[in-house]
């Protein structure tokens, strides 16, 4: 793929050994955040991507996996 981005990929972005990309989600408390995915290669994070705003448009999404101590504890 070359360096050019499609419009609205302006959130996929060179990373550490690979790429990364962010999605503003709504979460499951309301509240909206930025979800992050990661790859080795450019196509790997948008393909990720894709499947990312696919789901924020279906409903909330969870930032964060939480710790079982803290799922029991809710």
């Amino acid at each position: 793929m070359s360096g050019k981005r499609a419009n609205g990929e302006g959130s996929i972005f060179p990373y550490q050994n690979g790429f990364a990309a962010y999605v503003w989600v709504t979460k499951p408390d309301g509240k909206r955040d930025r979800k992050y995915v990661y790859g080795k290669t450019r196509d790997e994070v948008h393909d990720k991507w894709v499947r990312l705003h696919q789901q924020a448009k279906a409903g909330p999404v969870a930032t964060n996996v939480p710790t079982v101590a803290s799922y029991m504890t809710y």
